[in-house]
């Protein structure tokens, strides 16, 4: 998701990101969705008869997950906290 754009900022790699909980996301949210037991971050879009995961990625094999089926939306991502991921490995 190293395009996405929230708040200004964009996530990347080693960044953590804050995110609302909440079951429900309009076109355009950066949701945090569970697909088949797995989290996923991406742009959610939803269409008449389904809901498109799209990523916003600068890697090609990051791919736009189609849903037809049952999904969950854990929430919605309000914040990136750049390098934030540094200060979880640093000892107490």
């Amino acid at each position: 998701m190293n395009k996405a754009n929230v708040e200004g900022s964009r996530i990347e790699s080693g960044d953590l990101v804050l995110v609302r909980q909440q079951a429900t996301a309009q076109t355009g949210d950066v949701v945090v969705a569970i697909v088949d037991g797995q989290a996923t971050v991406k742009r959610f879009e939803r269409k008449p008869n389904y809901v498109v995961l799209k990523p916003q990625s600068s890697n090609p094999t990051h791919q736009p997950i189609v849903i037809n089926k049952e999904f969950n939306v854990a929430g919605i991502v309000r914040a990136v906290l750049k390098n934030a991921s540094e200060l979880l490995d640093q000892p107490n």
